[in-house]
C-alpha cells in the first residue's frame, strides 16, 4: 500500500541522468517521499472455510451480499446466510512502515493480487502491498534468502517486538530446543539465517533439503516449495548439443527446445558419492555435487532418480532414461538367441522429438470413451513380471503378415486347469502317414473274376474298397494342417511347414 515518508532536510537523490543531487530547500521545509508500494509481513491467511474468520461467530462481514451476487449452482439467488468464500486467499498483513504500531485487530485483510496463477504466502513471510480502487492487495513474497522452500524472516518482527502479533515469532536466539510461544497452535520450524525461530503456519514445516533447479541461459522455470518444477529450456549440460536440430532449419544453432516436468527431486548425496537404480541391471548412476550441499544450492533434473518425470525433448539432446527391467526387448539382445529371427528391429537413439514418462506406477484411464494408441513403427511392451489383457467382450488381433508368440509354455484357458497338451499338427500327420503305410502293407489281396469275363485268372486281382479308402485318407492327411496357425515342435516327413503332402 502507498505511504508518505518524511526525510531529512539535506538529502541526496538521483536526477534523470543518474547523478547525485542535493535536494535541500532554502525554506527549511521537510521534504517527503511518496511510495506506491510497501512491504508487509503476513500474520494470518485464509485457506479454507474452517478458518476462524469464516466461522459462525465471525461471519458478520464475511457473508454474501445477495443483491450483487451471481446465482448459486441451481441458478437461484444466493443466500445472505451463505459464507463469502472469496475470503479464501486473503491475508492479514502488517505494513512494516505505515502500520508498524497498529493493533492487530485493526489491521487489514489484503486480497491476493492474482488468482489464476498464485502462490499463497506463509505466515511470517514478507509480501509486497499495493492499493488499487480502495482495496489493498498483496503480491509475490519477498525473496529474502533465495531459498526455494521458504523465505521466512523472523528478524522483521523484532522491529515490532512487544506488539500484538508476537505470538507469531520468538526473539529468543535458536538454542536447539523448542520454546514455549504464546497462542501458537502451529508447528515450529528450523531457524533461518536471522538467528531467530518461529512459525510458518499450522502445519507447514520448513524443508531445507529442497534445492533449486540448475538454470541455463534464457530458461523459464516454475518451481514450488516442495521439489516440483516445470522447466522450459533449450540447452543442456552438453555444449556440443547447442547446434540445434539439423533436421529443422528454424532451430539451427539455437539449442533443442524441451519441457522437463518433475514431481519430486532426487535424494541429496555427498559430493562424489553416488546412487544407482536399485534392483536394476542398468547402471543409471548419479554422482553428488558440491552445488547441492547447502540450502540455496541447485540440482539438475534426473529422469531416473527424480520422483516422477515427464520429459518432452527434441533435437540433439539424448535422454538419459534407462529401464529397470531385466527382461530385454525382443530383438535387442534377447536372452533366447533363437527367438531373434522374427524381427530385424534395432533400438533407436533416444533423441529428436519425443516424450518419456517415468514413475514408480503409471495409470492411464479413459473413464467413458475409448483409448487409442498409434505407433508409426514398433509398438513394444516389456515387463519383468506379468503382462495381462482383460476384455469383457472380445479381443481382436489383426496383422497383415504374421503373429508370433514365443514362450516356453503356452496355455489356452487357465493354466492350472489345462491338462491336455495340444497336438503338433505336422508331427501328428507324419505319425498318421506312417500308420496308413503300415496298414496298407498288412491288407490282404484276393483273386477274383466277373460272371461275364470268362475263366478267372490268377494274375488278375482287385483292390479291396477298404484299401482304396485308406490310400485316399493317407494321401489327404495334409488337409489337417492349418495354413495360418503353426506350433513350434517336431516334424520331418513330407508336408512340414505346411507343404502339400500330395
Amino acid at each position: 500500500m502507498s505511504y508518505w515518508k518524511s526525510i531529512s532536510k539535506n538529502y541526496r537523490s538521483l536526477d534523470s541522468f543518474g547523478l547525485a543531487t542535493n535536494n535541500s530547500s532554502g525554506n527549511n521545509s521537510t521534504p517527503i517521499e511518496f511510495y506506491e508500494r510497501e512491504l508487509g509481513i503476513v500474520l494470518d491467511i485464509v485457506l479454507d472455510s474452517k478458518h476462524p474468520v469464516l466461522t459462525e461467530n465471525n461471519r458478520l462481514y464475511t457473508k454474501i451480499d445477495s443483491d450483487r451476487w451471481p446465482g448459486d449452482l441451481n441458478d437461484l439467488p444466493a443466500s445472505r446466510d451463505d459464507t463469502d468464500l472469496t475470503w479464501i486467499g486473503r491475508a492479514l498483513v502488517r505494513p512494516l512502515i505505515s502500520e508498524k504500531t497498529t493493533e492487530k485487530d485493526q489491521l487489514i485483510w489484503a486480497f491476493p493480487l492474482e488468482n489464476n496463477v498464485s502462490e499463497y504466502p506463509l505466515i511470517n513471510e514478507t509480501v509486497v502491498l499495493e492499493t488499487h480502487g480502495g482495496k489493498v492487495y498483496y503480491g509475490r513474497k519477498i525473496n529474502y534468502h533465495n531459498w526455494i522452500n521458504n523465505n521466512l524472516d523472523f528478524s522483521s518482527n523484532t522491529a515490532i517486538s512487544g506488539q500484538v502479533n508476537t505470538e507469531l515469532y520468538s526473539s529468543i536466539p535458536y538454542v536447539g530446543r523448542k520454546e514455549s510461544i504464546l497462542k501458537a497452535p502451529t508447528k515450529e520450524i528450523l531457524k533461518n539465517n536471522s538467528g531467530y525461530r518461529g512459525y510458518a503456519g499450522k502445519y507447514f514445516v520448513a524443508n531445507h533439503k529442497i534445492r533449486a533447479l540448475k538454470r541455463f541461459e534464457g530458461d523459464l522455470v516454475i518451481e514450488s516449495r516442495f521439489g516440483q518444477s516445470i522447466h522450459m529450456t533449450t540447452y543442456d549440460s552438453n555444449r556440443n548439443n547447442d547446434v540445434g536440430d539439423p533436421n529443422n532449419k528454424d532451430y539451427k544453432d539455437s539449442g533443442n527446445p524441451m519441457i522437463l516436468i518433475r514431481n519430486r527431486q532426487r535424494s541429496l548425496i555427498e559430493e562424489e558419492d553416488r546412487i544407482s537404480l536399485h534392483d536394476s541391471p542398468n547402471l543409471a548412476t548419479v554422482f553428488g555435487t558440491e552445488q547441492e550441499k547447502n540450502v540455496g544450492g541447485y540440482l539438475e533434473e534426473n529422469i531416473n532418480h527424480d520422483g516422477s518425470s515427464i520429459h518432452i525433448t527434441s533435437g540433439q539432446t539424448i535422454s538419459g532414461w534407462v529401464t529397470t527391467c531385466y527382461k530385454k526387448m525382443f530383438g535387442t539382445g534377447e536372452e533366447v538367441a533363437a527367438f531373434e529371427g522374427p524381427t530385424t528391429f534395432k533400438y533407436p537413439t533416444l533423441n529428436g522429438d519425443q516424450i518419456i514418462i517415468q514413475s514408480d506406477r503409471l495409470v492411464l484411464s479413459s473413464r467413458y470413451g475409448e483409448t487409442f494408441h498409434y505407433s508409426k513403427k514398433r509398438y513394444a511392451v516389456v515387463t519383468d513380471s506379468e503382462y495381462t489383457v482383460d476384455a469383457h467382450e472380445q479381443i481382436v488381433f489383426t496383422t497383415h503378415t504374421k503373429t508370433v508368440i514365443n514362450s516356453p509354455a503356452i496355455y489356452l484357458g487357465e493354466c492350472d486347469q489345462t491338462g491336455e497338451p495340444a497336438l503338433l499338427g505336422q508331427t501328428t500327420v507324419n505319425w498318421l502317414y506312417e500308420l496308413c503305410n503300415w496298414i496298407l502293407e498288412h491288407t490282404h489281396w484276393y483273386h477274383h473274376s466277373h460272371v461275364d469275363a470268362g475263366k478267372e485268372s490268377p494274375e488278375t486281382t482287385q483292390i479291396p474298397v477298404e484299401v482304396q479308402r485308406l490310400i485316399i485318407l493317407r494321401d489327404n492327411l495334409h488337409a489337417l494342417l492349418s495354413r495360418r496357425v503353426f506350433i513350434t515342435g517336431g516334424g520331418y516327413a513330407p508336408g512340414q511347414n505346411g507343404e502339400n503332402l500330395g
